[in-house]
């Protein structure tokens, strides 16, 4: 944080995002194993 402050002087750095909202969460943990389970089916497929 302070490397962030230093180099971009004038910079207001906000956490507000961190630790995401707990939908958010869910869905960044559910989509990579939906799309990993089409490309399988679809290679199964073929």
């Amino acid at each position: 944080m302070k490397m962030l402050e230093a180099q971009f002087l004038g910079i207001d750095v906000m956490l507000d995002n961190y630790p995401p909202p707990l939908p958010k969460h869910l869905l960044s943990k559910v989509v990579p194993v939906f799309q990993f389970g089409v490309i399988g089916i679809m290679m199964a497929s073929e």
